[in-house]
């Protein structure tokens, strides 16, 4: 029985230590160890014969403390509904973006795949080779193009956090790929 005085003392002394840090879970847990507590003693006192009753109530202690502890559940269960309602949210505001994205890529592949379309009919009914030549240059500059803009919307879908070391990667692949053709020299240097 002393064993348990003193385990209480140490847990009370616990819980008053973070509960004057702030921590509301803390001071519920606080309030029905108190009641625990109290009521334990009370039977404590008994048993030593200090308080003349044989009626044990240390059962309504601990059915305070239950309480207590109830609180403190419902407490987290709400926190995650509202962390789970969060997170739901910003799931379907990525999903609206991303159809909107899509749409967008579609729009974009779509009017350079007609530009090549026409321009690849053009060149099929032209002789002269400077003009075919002309034309497959920019049928090449477009389709490259839409790689890009292909490239560039599967790197927005990756869900990983851009740096500036990816960022400079980035600009210096699309670099040395767009200026490639015109035999062009293409670097960044970053400090």
């Amino acid at each position: 029985r002393i064993l348990y005085i003193v385990y209480m003392l140490l847990i009370i002394i616990t819980l008053l230590i973070h509960a004057l840090k702030g921590n509301f879970e803390a001071i519920i847990f606080l309030i029905g160890f108190g009641f625990l507590g109290v009521f334990g003693l009370y039977d404590i006192f008994v048993g030593f014969g200090l308080i003349g009753s044989s009626r044990p109530i240390a059962h309504l202690g601990m059915f305070a403390f239950t309480l207590t502890l109830s609180v403190i559940i419902l407490r987290r269960l709400i926190e995650m509904h509202s962390n789970v309602k969060r997170y739901s949210r910003r799931v379907e505001t990525m999903s609206r973006e991303k159809e909107k994205m899509i749409s967008e890529l579609h729009d974009g592949i779509g009017g350079i795949m007609t530009n090549i379309n026409l321009l690849a009919e053009i060149a099929k009914q032209t002789e002269s080779k400077k003009k075919n030549k002309k034309t497959f240059t920019t049928i090449s500059s477009l389709s490259r193009e839409g790689l890009l803009e292909i490239r560039s919307f599967m790197h927005s879908l990756d869900e990983k956090e851009t740096t500036w070391d990816s960022l400079v990667a980035e600009c210096r692949f699309h670099g040395m790929n767009t200026l490639e053709i015109y035999v062009i020299n293409f670097t960044i240097n970053t400090k």
